[in-house]
């Protein structure tokens, strides 16, 4: 049996805003060309699909850049 890896004690695991010594995937040789998908507009995009007539009655990038003011 192999021994089971300790989870990480991090909250979250997103290599793009935490400093870590770990190597992230998009610095892997094969994930050169890859772009990250931003879960929350993935998530967006999953309810327009779903709710086609008012797809555009939210905005991912008003809640992320607070377009309220």
């Amino acid at each position: 049996m192999k021994k089971q890896e300790q989870p990480s004690k991090r909250p979250f695991d997103n290599p793009d805003a935490v400093d870590t010594d770990k190597e992230s995937i998009f610095d892997q040789e094969g994930m050169e060309t890859v772009d990250p998908i931003p879960v929350e507009e993935l998530n967006q995009k999953v309810k327009d699909e779903k709710r086609k007539r008012h797809s555009k009655d939210d905005s991912v990038s008003e809640k992320k850049y607070d377009g309220n003011k």
